[in-house]
């Protein structure tokens, strides 16, 4: 007999359900779409930190304190997961009043204590102390992983490396880690697989809500023009294509030609704006987009409009001497160690 879901699956709607057990989601009462389980669930909810999942800002005190309750004190509707969740994390709740989150955390607190003396009563103090050597050398090696391999420390916070240790820990001593060939191509092919399953949701919301296309020129570390292709709407951005430009003149008609076999990818009827950069080929590009479909509107980029703003303001001749004499200052103290150490002592700041 399969274990009973919790109270926490009755304020989502499932959506899609992946083949790692874990379901495209969405929220009853603000419509946010994410992916995950109950601990999510309950995350979203609440508001619980670390999680990788926004707080629900429309779900009432009552269903918070139901769900929080439950945690606390335990219930039959809930598995052994939610009560090992509530034994070890602090609920964020901004509504909540100070009363209600301290008596929570007396008993979350009581809970822990109860737990600890039962186990050295049941185990003793050598089995104990010989887990948390276990758990100090597990430690230590994960800290060293990533102290070796230069990996940012705040990834430790990410719900995907938690979901890592938890299925690790469930197969025990004898896992053994994929190979490198392995990650570049099978599990990669089936992540691929997986991603483009989790975006179902997220391209039917084109039909109601519709998208607006972006693109943006750049080069890359080769020196190859690349023009990048994405679809933002509500419900996030998503990367769409990249297309090297490599050996060709791109002109109005040319820019045109390559976000019309987006939009047709898309579909007409999905797009509401294109959003481009000001230059001239790129407004060329816009216009002839609003003759071929007047539904879609051409939008022009309004950081790149700041951005031409600012390099007109800095040439005006009084601007333009004010900037020239920082920039002699600035390259005057970085080329001179003593002048740098002095201005670091004094200052403690950093120069751009």
């Amino acid at each position: 007999m399969g274990r009973q879901k919790g109270l926490e699956w009755e304020h989502v709607l499932i959506q899609v359900k992946n083949a790692k057990g874990t379901h495209l989601m969405k929220c009853k009462y603000c419509n946010h779409v994410f992916v995950g389980g109950p601990h999510r669930i309950r995350a979203h909810i609440l508001g619980i930190r670390g999680q990788g999942v926004e707080k629900c800002t429309k779900a009432s005190d009552t269903v918070r304190n139901q769900l929080k309750n439950a945690m606390v004190h335990g219930n039959d509707h809930l598995n052994s997961d939610v009560q090992k969740d509530a034994n070890n994390i602090t609920i964020v709740n901004a509504n909540a009043d100070v009363s209600t989150d301290a008596s929570i955390s007396s008993s979350i607190s009581m809970n822990k204590m109860a737990t600890k003396k039962q186990k050295t009563e049941t185990s003793g103090s050598l089995p104990m102390s010989f887990e948390l050597a276990l758990r100090k050398q597990a430690e230590e090696a994960i800290a060293r992983f990533f102290y070796a391999e230069d990996i940012a420390h705040r990834k430790v916070e990410s719900s995907f490396f938690h979901d890592m240790l938890m299925a690790v820990s469930k197969v025990g001593p004898s896992f053994k880690a994929p190979s490198a060939y392995q990650l570049r191509k099978k599990y990669l092919n089936g992540e691929v697989v997986n991603v483009e399953r989790d975006l179902i949701l997220l391209k039917e919301s084109w039909k109601t809500y519709g998208c607006t296309i972006v693109s943006d020129g750049w080069s890359d570390t080769r020196n190859r023009p690349i023009i990048n292709v994405l679809a933002s709407s509500l419900h996030g951005t998503m990367f769409l294509k990249s297309i090297d430009t490599s050996g060709h003149v791109k002109t109005g008609e040319y820019i045109f030609k390559l976000l019309k076999d987006v939009i047709l990818e898309v579909g007409p009827s999905n797009v509401v704006q294109v959003c481009m950069d000001n230059a001239a080929n790129c407004v060329v590009a816009g216009h002839m987009i609003e003759k071929e479909w007047p539904s879609i509107i051409y939008t022009r980029c309004t950081c790149h409009c700041v951005d031409l703003l600012l390099e007109d303001i800095a040439k005006c001749a009084w601007i333009d001497a004010i900037l020239r004499s920082a920039m002699k200052i600035s390259g005057f103290i970085t080329r001179k160690q003593y002048a740098l150490a002095m201005f670091r002592k004094f200052r403690g700041k950093r120069l751009a």
